[in-house]
Parts: structure tokens; sequence; C-alpha cells
């Protein structure tokens, strides 16, 4: 997680890094512009600014983030596949409202929740087809080379056959092939049903491989008290003296 130092906050609020570094100071913080700014800072250097202009419980703190992860998931050909996965946030406090924090928070948890959600659905159906589009495409390939192969052989039989002078030639000939053409048959039985395993066995890896994944990334986003003390930035809304500009 990225600190955030006085000079960054000073460019996100938009405010010179002398004058935040002298509301800090004003605040009994002693800050130099390289120095880190914790949330709790954050919150007092708020409050100080509300009560120096006379705004106690109006003031508002807005914290904006955003959070970009990659979700690995394997492709064919043994290279991975990545998921691009965003999430969004902003957060507006005001100061003394603990319900509407805590329903900001759910709020924000159930869009994590559902990001997650469907980033690992995503992720699974992709495999998924990846995974059965190969299988099939080697399934053909293998039909096609022993529909060949027997073609071939058949061919040749034929043509021996044929040159036999006589009857018993002719069908020990005939029961050979009948014998070769019931065994490519049970060979093509078998590399169908070798193909139909490894096509599941393909999807169920590769699904688990994905599900595993999104756990992962869901273990990393739980921990939104820690994020937010690195990734939120102060701006403070004090609204204008009675006849003021």
């Amino acid at each position: 997680m990225t600190d955030v130092t006085v000079k960054s906050l000073a460019a996100e609020i938009q405010t010179p890094v002398d004058r935040l570094v002298q509301q800090f100071a004003d605040a009994g913080i002693p800050k130099s512009e390289n120095d880190a700014v914790t949330q709790q800072e954050k919150e007092t250097l708020l409050s100080h600014l509300n009560r120096e202009h006379g705004q106690v419980g109006s003031a508002k703190l807005t914290l904006q983030r955003k959070t970009r992860s990659t979700l690995n998931i394997p492709g064919t050909g043994g290279k991975s596949k990545s998921v691009q996965i965003e999430v969004r946030k902003k957060r507006t406090y005001v100061k003394g409202d603990a319900e509407a924090e805590q329903a900001q928070a759910e709020a924000e948890a159930e869009a994590q929740r559902e990001a997650e959600e469907q980033a690992q659905r995503e992720a699974e159906e992709k495999a998924r087809r990846e995974a059965e589009q190969k299988a099939q495409r080697e399934a053909e390939d293998k039909a096609r080379r022993e529909a060949a192969d027997k073609a071939k052989r058949a061919a040749a039989e034929n043509e021996k056959v044929t040159n036999q002078p006589t009857d018993e030639v002719t069908r020990a000939a005939q029961s050979d092939k009948a014998r070769r053409e019931a065994e490519a048959a049970e060979l093509k039985r078998k590399a169908e049903e070798e193909a139909r395993r490894k096509l599941e066995e393909a999807a169920r890896l590769v699904a688990e491989e994905a599900r595993r994944l999104a756990e992962e990334k869901s273990a990393e986003w739980e921990k939104p008290e820690e994020e937010d003390k690195g990734d939120y930035h102060v701006t403070t809304s004090t609204p204008c003296p009675s006849g003021g500009r």
C-alpha cells in the first residue's frame, strides 16, 4: 500500500505544500513535505480546521480510492490469460455521522464481493470454453488421422485380396479385414472416451485454479481498514461566512 505524504496530499486537495505543512503545525502535528500522513492525523487536521472556521459538526471529509488488480488464469498452450479488475471507491464522512460511515462501508464491501464473484465467473467460463475447444480439436484431429489410416490399410488389403487366386485366401483376407475394422472401431471408441475424460478433467482443473486465484484476491481485498490508512485523501468543505463571497 502506497504511503500518503504531505506533498502528495497537498497535490490531491490542491493546496500549496507550505500551507498544508503550516496547517498541520497549527494543529499540533509537525510535518515536512515528505513525511507520511496517517488517517488519525488527517482527522486531527480536519477537526482543527473545523474549529478554526467555526464549522464544528458540519465539515465533510471526502476520501477517494481506486485499486487495480490482475487475475491470471491458465490458457491454451501453457500460457496464462489476464483478467483486469478495477474497484473504485469514494467515501464522504460527515463528522459524528457513524451510521452513514457504517452504511458506506457495507456498500463498499458488497460492491467488492460482487466484483470478485463476477471476475471469478468470467474466468471460469472462459477457461471452460478454451478447454472444451482444445479437447474437441484434439479429438477431431485424432479421429481424422485414424480414419485416413484405416482407409489406407483397407485399400491396401483390398488390392492384396484382389490379387489372391483362391477362395481360401479371399476368406482369410476378409476375416482379417473384419478383425482390423473391429479393432479400429474399438480404438476409435477408446480415443473418444479418453478425449472426453481429458476434456472434463481439464475443465475441472482450470475451474479449480481460477477459484483458487479468485480466493487469493479476496483475501487481499478483505483488509479495508489497512488500505484506508494509506490511500484516502482529505478535502474540506467550508461554507462562506454570511455576507462573504
